[in-house]
């Protein structure tokens, strides 16, 4: 393909990027409104049917009572302390277990250095919403495939989990999809930001999802930036290709080979 239908192709997907954003932003902003009358509409309705329950029953108030009565809440505490104990210290096993290869990947680090790492991996999966698990193999991953570690690391974590979480991506998926890209591409992680940007507008433009996305854009992210291509105009070449391939993999596939076209001309 030449360079010449290349560029027609993204001007036309260019022309419906700012309209297809702003579509958007209106159905976000109608949506959040309607959301918040239909919650506000069931917190008066709960409330109207307890003071029912307790007007119609008289003892309803009085059986409610008993979550106060002290006897009942040590009973409660103390079976829900031993539930607890017991999965906490689970989780911290299977914890231990996934951190287990970044242990092994540095070595020359402190215990110091290594429990303070697992601080701020903790932290990361909490601020996203993310499994515990899930993150810190992401961690892992982004070092193994990038080097990086300590606060270059949780930077690049940290936003791939947050934009998995909103989008309903797998974190896993979308990791190995950041990491391959900055490698291909010579991303740092001051750029992940505007790379998932990217990858935002081209669900927007594009007949696709963000887990497709997130599978497939490994397929043509290579030959992409053997031609000198950046991360978007690779994203908005597959993005018009959704139009007319039957799927996200084929449409990976012709992306590909358009830019190996050009590697070859």
């Amino acid at each position: 393909m030449s360079t010449s239908k290349i560029q027609l192709i993204l001007e036309l997907k260019n022309k419906l990027f700012n309209k297809k954003l702003m579509d958007s932003s209106s159905k976000i902003k109608q949506f959040t409104g309607q959301t918040q009358g239909k919650i506000q509409k069931m917190k008066q309705s709960f409330v109207g049917g307890f003071s029912a329950m307790r007007n119609q029953f008289p003892g309803f108030a009085s059986g409610m009572d008993l979550v106060t009565n002290k006897f009942a809440l040590m009973a409660a505490g103390a079976a829900l302390i031993g539930t607890v104990m017991v999965s906490s210290v689970r989780h911290a096993n299977q914890f231990n277990k996934e951190f287990l290869p970044i242990a092994n990947l540095n070595l020359d680090k402190s215990k110091g250095e290594l429990e303070a790492y697992k601080d701020t991996i903790r932290k990361t999966a909490f601020d996203a919403g993310t499994d515990l698990n899930a993150t810190t193999r992401a961690f892992y991953d982004v070092q193994s495939a990038t080097g990086l570690f300590g606060k270059e690391a949780a930077a690049v974590t940290a936003s791939v989990a947050k934009f998995s979480v909103a989008t309903g991506a797998d974190l896993n998926d979308s990791i190995n999809q950041t990491t391959k890209a900055m490698k291909a591409f010579g991303l740092g992680s001051k750029d992940i930001d505007a790379y998932l940007i990217s990858n935002a507008k081209t669900v927007q433009v594009g007949i696709t999802t963000f887990a497709e996305l997130a599978q497939v854009q490994t397929e043509y992210a290579g030959a992409a930036a053997g031609v000198g291509a950046s991360v978007d105009t690779a994203n908005k070449v597959f993005a018009a290709f959704t139009s007319i391939a039957k799927d996200s993999n084929m449409a990976a596939n012709m992306t590909k080979t358009a830019f190996q076209g050009l590697t070859q001309e």
